[in-house]
């Protein structure tokens, strides 16, 4: 009995054991868009589970939370989004303590050599390190695997949020791209074209099922100057979904509602988007991820279709010079 008492005990120190280093999420020195700053922060805690490093939460901060509800916000309306946002990304601060001084380390992009770098540092070092750290994609990018320790955290405060919710049974995310600040104009790359959308509905919808479409286009949109690119492909194709009786188009509904869809539907088809990809590491069900996205496939994940480069169009001369541009040959290369 007492040898085996005695292995108890040493598994389950072996099982606390953490490094004397602590990870954090940089909330300050740069912040973007929700689903961006979500994916770091699953990112950060899954790589201190993963790596056996103490996790201290810290919140996301939005710098303009207006953009959360576009034409929906009210003080409530925020007030609400803030909580449900609080809420779905808690994530438990280990339990620690040290007597030695702490010494705080910034780090922009972590990778794996530093990370090994940094664990051996934080053995003989008479500090206590916390690294303080924006992006942690250096790893994750790397093994998105790792990305299901937060995953199935936050996954349970999803449950909690939307209780007895319906299930939609298919979610399109159609990102319109980047407007600037001072235009009205797209980011015309690497946003997808409307073949990705046609095609993949095509092959992973089911026949009759209900159909949401969640899009930061505004109708008024398709009115104004066309961008660099088809545009009006995207109009065709939401005009032709739209006259579908089981397709619905939410322009511009509030984060929340958005990410909620798309996490809890049966099959996901994913945007080239941050908060697309965050949606798909939530929902446990069919997720189809589009090949040009600039993070990992998980492999619990399908592969949506793009369109042969060969066949693509383009609308005014401007568009001649992304045929030699880093994001087109990206996209080439990936096809290939």
């Amino acid at each position: 009995m007492s040898n085996t008492k005695h292995l108890q005990r040493l598994w389950q120190t072996f099982f606390r054991f953490r490094f004397p280093l602590a990870i954090q999420y940089d909330n300050v020195s740069f912040a973007d868009g929700l689903g961006a700053q979500a994916l770091r922060l699953v990112g950060i805690y899954s790589i201190a589970c993963k790596y056996r490093l103490n996790y201290i939460h810290k919140k996301i901060w939005i710098e303009h939370p207006d953009e959360l509800l576009g034409p929906h916000l009210t003080k409530q309306s925020l007030a609400s989004t803030m909580y449900q946002i609080e809420e779905l990304l808690s994530l438990p601060t280990s339990t620690f303590s040290t007597k030695r001084p702490i010494k705080f380390i910034n780090v922009r992009v972590l990778s794996r050599r530093l990370l090994v770098k940094l664990i051996f540092t934080s053995l003989f070092s008479k500090f206590f390190l916390i690294i303080n750290l924006q992006l942690p994609q250096g790893i994750t990018d790397r093994n998105p695997e790792i990305l299901e320790y937060g995953a199935h955290l936050i996954r349970q405060n999803l449950k909690n949020l939307v209780g007895g919710r319906t299930r939609p049974d298919c979610v399109l995310h159609l990102r319109s791209g980047n407007r600037t600040v001072k235009t009205s104009r797209f980011n015309a790359l690497p946003q997808l074209n409307s073949y990705y959308y046609q095609e993949t509905l095509k092959k992973y919808r089911t026949y009759g099922s209900n159909l949401i479409i969640h899009t930061d286009f505004f109708p008024e949109d398709f009115s104004a100057v066309l961008t660099t690119y088809r545009l009006e492909a995207f109009k065709e194709f939401l005009d032709e979904a739209g006259s579908d009786e089981s397709t619905s188009i939410c322009h511009y509904s509030p984060i929340v509602e958005t990410l909620f869809d798309m996490a809890t539907t049966k099959t996901l088809i994913m945007a080239n988007s941050a908060l697309s990809y965050f949606a798909g590491l939530l929902n446990d069900s069919e997720v189809i991820w589009p090949p040009i996205h600039g993070h990992a496939k998980l492999n619990r994940w399908k592969t949506g279709n793009l369109l042969p480069i060969e066949k693509i169009t383009f609308v005014d001369e401007s568009d001649h010079a992304l045929l030699n541009s880093p994001d087109h040959t990206t996209y080439k290369n990936r096809l290939e």
